[in-house]
Order: structure tokens, then sequence, then C-alpha cells
């Protein structure tokens, strides 16, 4: 399209090429049109052949920004992850797989391996502190149940002490209520004999002399 050796016009028309197309890929970049950005990209990386440092020098802050776009969905990526808001992760992910496919992860600056691994190693880590808090929940409703048990035993035990106490107390009140009287009633015997020997003293007492 152009010769090796640029005159000034035709540099000019290429640099406005390229700011245009990379106007365009920004556009369809922030859009989400990954496609047709990543079309964008690869017509532009073919300029690279004519060797232009005002070429290169813009290919360069295209790319600066490809990397820029993909190191905050990156963080965002990660932010989410690392709380465990998963379905959030998942579509940042999804983002990240379909500018892999359209984009070289080198010029994005993007490990999307070690992006699904990372997604990979939180889920198993919640996974595992999940089945430990329900493994704790579980204990602790084992400990409540046998606290619970416990204290109806003890509840039991003190019901029937009470039972055997009140009882006791029962029957030893009613076997002191039997003894009274029946103190009462020996006392009033011996009173009669008290009484009937004196009786029988006073009338002895004449008769003899």
């Amino acid at each position: 399209m152009f010769q090796t050796v640029l005159t000034a016009d035709d540099e000019q028309k290429l640099v406005e090429i390229v700011e245009k197309q990379s106007k365009t890929l920004t556009k369809e970049l922030d859009c989400g049109a990954y496609a047709q950005a990543g079309t964008f990209w690869q017509a532009l990386q073919r300029l690279r052949v004519i060797d232009n440092i005002r070429v290169e020098r813009l290919l360069h802050l295209i790319q600066l920004r490809l990397q820029h776009v993909t190191s905050k969905r990156v963080a965002l990526f990660r932010e989410c992850v690392v709380h465990y808001h998963f379905d959030e992760a998942q579509k940042h992910l999804d983002v990240m797989r379909a500018m892999c496919s359209h984009f070289d992860e080198a010029d994005l600056e993007l490990d999307l391996g070690e992006s699904e691994r990372h997604y990979a190693f939180f889920q198993k880590k919640q996974a595992k502190e999940l089945e430990q808090e329900r493994r704790y929940r579980e204990e602790q409703e084992r400990e409540a149940a046998e606290s619970r048990g416990l204290l109806l035993v003890i509840d039991q035990q003190k019901r029937e002490m009470e039972s055997r106490l009140s009882t006791l107390l029962s029957e030893h009140a009613e076997g002191t209520s039997k003894l009274r009287v029946e103190m009462i009633r020996r006392g009033e015997d011996d009173d009669e004999q008290i009484a009937k020997l004196r009786e029988e003293s006073t009338a002895a007492i004449p008769a003899q002399a």
C-alpha cells in the first residue's frame, strides 16, 4: 500500500488511518464488542511492517489502552472472587475469555489460565469453609441437644427427689401426730391410774385405823 520509505504526505495519511482505526477500536472495546475490536487490532498490527516510528508509537498507545482495559477487568474479577461473589466473577471471566478469543494474551498482558485457576482455588476454598461451618453447626447442635437432654434428666431427678422428700415429710408429720396422740392417751391413762391409786390409798388409811 505504501513504500517502505514514506513521503511526508504518505506518513501523514498513514497516521490519520491509524488514528481513525484506533478510535474505532477503542469505541468497540468500551462497548464490549471484542470481535470487532480484535479485527481492527489485527489490521493495525499489519502496519508494523512499515516500520514507521509514528505508527509504532500509536500502536504502542493502543496496546497500552488494551492492557489498561484488561487490568481493570482482572482487578474487578479478583475482587469478586476473594469475596466469593462467583456469579459476578464468572461474568468477568467470560469477558476475559471473549477478549482472549480475539486478542493475543501477550498483547493484553493477560494470563487467562492463571485467572481460571484463581477462580477454581477460591471456589474450593469457599466449599471447604462452608463444610467446616456445617460441621461446626452440627457439633453445636449436638452439644445443645445433649445439654437439653441432661437438663431434662436433672429436672426429672429433681422432681423425683422433691416428691420423695414431700412423702417423707408427710410420713414424718403423720408419725409425729400419731405419736403425740399416743403420748396424750398414755398420759391420760397414767393420770387415771394415779388418781385410782390415790383413791385406793385414801380408802385404805381409815380401815387400818
